[in-house]
C-alpha cells in the first residue's frame, strides 16, 4: 500500500501521522535496499534452503522452511526474523532442534552466525498486510 493509498483509507494524514500509526516508517525503510541482506535473503530463500549441509537436508526443519509459506522480513543485528502464514509452521520451527537447524542454514548462507525468530503473519489480513509493507511491525499476537 502506497502512502497515497493509506491517506485514502485512513483519511487524510500527515506525515507525521502515517509515523505515529507506523513509527519505523521512513523512506529509507519502506523498502530494504537492493542488495541488502534481507534482501539477498528474500530473493534467494529457495538456494538457502537448497544449500542446506547435507546433514540436515531431510529434517523436519528444512522441510517447514521450504513449504510453510516462509517469508523473511527483517534482520536486526544478528536475528533474522521469519513470518509464518500457519501458527503451526511457527510452532515447529521454534522446537529447539528445528530452530537450530534454522540458524545453521541461515547462517551458512549469510556467512556469519545469526539467530531467528518466528512471528505468526496471516496472510488473509489485509490491513495488517498493507501496514507490515510499509514497514509497520507485529509486537504482540492475540489469539482468538
Amino acid at each position: 500500500m502506497s502512502e497515497d493509498e493509506f491517506r485514502k483509507h485512513w483519511g487524510q494524514s500527515t506525515e507525521d501521522d502515517v509515523r505515529v500509526f507506523m513509527p519505523e516508517l521512513t523512506p529509507e525503510t519502506a523498502t530494504p535496499p537492493l542488495g541488502s541482506e534481507i534482501e539477498q535473503l528474500r530473493l534467494n530463500w529457495k538456494q538457502v534452503i537448497d544449500e542446506a549441509p547435507a546433514d540436515v537436508k531431510r529434517s523436519n526443519a528444512v522441510a517447514l522452511l521450504r513449504s510453510a509459506g516462509v517469508k523473511p522480513l527483517e534482520i536486526k543485528d544478528d536475528t533474522v526474523i521469519l513470518a509464518f502464514k500457519y501458527s503451526i509452521h511457527k510452532e515447529n520451527i521454534e522446537k529447539p532442534e528445528n530452530q537450530q537447524i534454522a540458524e545453521r542454514i541461515i547462517s551458512h548462507f549469510l556467512g556469519r552466525p545469526c539467530r531467528v525468530r518466528c512471528i505468526y503473519q496471516p496472510e488473509n489480513n489485509h490491513l495488517l498486510k498493507a501496514a507490515l509493507s510499509m514497514g509497520a511491525q507485529i509486537t504482540q499476537v492475540e489469539e482468538k
